[in-house]
């Protein structure tokens, strides 16, 4: 019977002049049938690129998908919305909140667990980060958007006076960030002054949206 995969198969020394016996000839062909089954049909065990299985494919810090990513070259990335308009206070800044992911091939988001953030826990590199929200109308005030790196970094930023007689008022933000840890997440802060509360919208031409796509290593 066959050792792999959940072991490594162990022989014994073989001395000179040995008869070499079926039973030899068959530990091999098991082996070597077991490897081409899990090569072929899909393998049943992490790859460990380390001897501290820090960074083992399959394992869940680390997941298949990378291979995929790497061997295909399509860059780790997803993109966010939301499910339903948001209420935005005067007088603050506030952080969204994401629950639908339009695509999200790497692990970036959870919809469960700090869904402000898009995260960077499988891969750093130089990423392309960027939101866009559509406000309701009304012309008071002021509306502004920044991004932020772990909850405490403002990496961009804009602000314009609200649109005036009912136009369509959107922020856009975009930038390129080196993330040089995997322990680094942003997050969406809007900001608004009209003295009431405004919402962004969950659909339309500028729907509200989060997004972030690797460029380089």
């Amino acid at each position: 019977m066959a050792s792999y995969p959940t072991a490594v198969k162990s022989f014994t020394s073989k001395t000179s002049g040995q008869t070499i016996a079926p039973a030899h000839v068959n530990d091999l062909q098991d082996e070597a049938n077991a490897i081409e089954g899990g090569l072929l049909n899909g393998i049943a065990h992490n790859l460990n690129a380390d001897a501290d299985n820090t960074r083992s494919l399959g394992s869940s810090g680390t997941r298949w998908n990378i291979a995929a990513d790497q061997v295909s070259g399509r860059p780790a990335s997803c993109r966010l919305t939301s499910s339903a308009a948001i209420g935005v206070a005067s007088g603050a800044f506030a952080g969204l909140n994401w629950d639908v992911e339009t695509f999200d091939g790497e692990g970036m988001h959870s919809t469960a667990t700090n869904s402000s953030r898009i995260s960077f826990v499988h891969s750093t590199g130089v990423y392309a980060i960027g939101a866009n929200v559509e406000w309701n109308t009304n012309s008071s005030g002021t509306v502004a958007i920044r991004l932020v790196l772990g909850d405490s970094t403002n990496i961009a930023g804009e602000a314009h006076p609200a649109a005036p007689g009912g136009a369509v008022d959107a922020s856009a933000i975009h930038t390129l960030i080196d993330i040089p840890s995997t322990s680094h997440f942003a997050t969406v802060q809007v900001f608004q002054n009209s003295g009431s509360t405004r919402s962004l919208a969950a659909s339309g031409n500028y729907a509200t949206t989060f997004y972030a796509f690797r460029v380089s290593r």
